[in-house]
C-alpha cells in the first residue's frame, strides 16, 4: 500500500511543444514511481486557454475524471468529440486520438488512468 499526495509525491512534468498546448502533469502511479505493473494514473492541469496537442495512448484505453473546471475534447481532423465539466467522466477507446482544451475561465484539472502496458504517450 502507498499513500500518495499528488502535488507533493507525484512527479511533475511539462508536456506540450508550444504555447496553447502546454500542460503540467503530476504522475502519481506508474511502474517507476510505485512499481505498478498494470495502472498508470496522474493529474493534469490546464490553465484557461491551454490544451494538449492531439495524442493517443498506443493500444490502451483511457479514463479521465474532471476534478475542476471544464472544456472540450477534439479528435483527429479537429472534430468536436464532446464538452465536459466538473464531475464528468471521459472515456477514450483503445488508441483513440484526442485533444483536451480548456476554453473556460477556470483552471481545468483532470485525473486520468490507463493501463501501463502499451500506453506510452504518442504526440
Amino acid at each position: 500500500m502507498k499513500h500518495i499526495k499528488p502535488f507533493r509525491d507525484g512527479e511533475p512534468r511539462w508536456f506540450g511543444k508550444s504555447l496553447g498546448e502546454m500542460r503540467k502533469v503530476y504522475r502519481c502511479v506508474d511502474s517507476d514511481l510505485t512499481e505498478s505493473q498494470h495502472i498508470s494514473m496522474g493529474i493534469t492541469i490546464f490553465e484557461p486557454g491551454e490544451g494538449s496537442n492531439l495524442h493517443s495512448h498506443g493500444t490502451s484505453e483511457e479514463i479521465a475524471y474532471v476534478i475542476s473546471g471544464g472544456g472540450c475534447s477534439y479528435g483527429e481532423g479537429g472534430e468536436l468529440l464532446g464538452r465536459f465539466v466538473k464531475g464528468d467522466v471521459i472515456y477514450y477507446g483503445q488508441g483513440e486520438a484526442h485533444k483536451h482544451v480548456n476554453d473556460t475561465e477556470e483552471t481545468l484539472m483532470l485525473l486520468w488512468m490507463h493501463p501501463v502496458a502499451g500506453a506510452s504517450l504518442k504526440e
